[in-house]
Parts: structure tokens; sequence; C-alpha cells
């Protein structure tokens, strides 16, 4: 199961996560070396708060996610295929959508 192509996806998936994790979070970070240490990494970038960066960390992250879609769109021509990453493009602006309509102003 260690040499599964599935599992070393989602591991390095995990892994990627937990690297990007840690310089993109400010008040919110987590305990990264937790048991070794409760120490909490506070970044000057945030990718949500407006107030450290949030406004350029964001739509960054969103448009590299969108431009990740339309590599993977390239190399996989099945209909299923390109039906998931459509889905999971569409899971990844679909936050912006919803805020701005959550927080719009009159």
């Amino acid at each position: 199961m260690a040499r599964s192509p599935v599992m070393i996806a989602l591991c390095g998936a995990a892994l990627l996560h937990l690297f990007l994790d840690f310089p993109l979070h400010h008040d919110d970070g987590r305990a990264h070396f937790w048991p070794l240490t409760n120490w909490i990494f506070q970044s000057p970038v945030s990718y949500w708060d407006r107030n450290h960066y949030g406004n350029i960390a964001g739509p960054l992250e969103i448009v590299l996610s969108l431009g990740c879609c339309v590599i993977l769109w390239r190399r996989f021509r099945h209909v299923a295929m390109r039906g998931l990453i459509a889905v999971l493009g569409a899971m990844e602006f679909a936050p912006v959508i919803l805020w701005t309509l959550m927080f719009a102003g009159p």
C-alpha cells in the first residue's frame, strides 16, 4: 500500500498542504511542530485576512489552483476525469462567490 500511486498522491497533497499552511496563516496558525513544541508561527501573510495581504494572497491562490486545473484538463481526455477537474475547480472558486454575496455591502 505504501507504493500505491493513490497513497503517494494523497500523502504528497497532505505534505504540500502543510508546507503551504505554514507561511499563509497570521492569527490562525497551528502548532506545526507539536509534540516537540507548542510554538505557533505568525506569518506576516494571510491567505484570507485583508490586513495581512489576504487581498493579494487569496486571489493568487485561486489563480494558481485554476491554472493547475487547466494543466490537468489538457493532460486528461476522459470525460469522467474532466468532470472531476471541473467540479474541483468550481469548488475552489465557489467560496469567493459565496463570501462576496454574503458580505457585500448594500
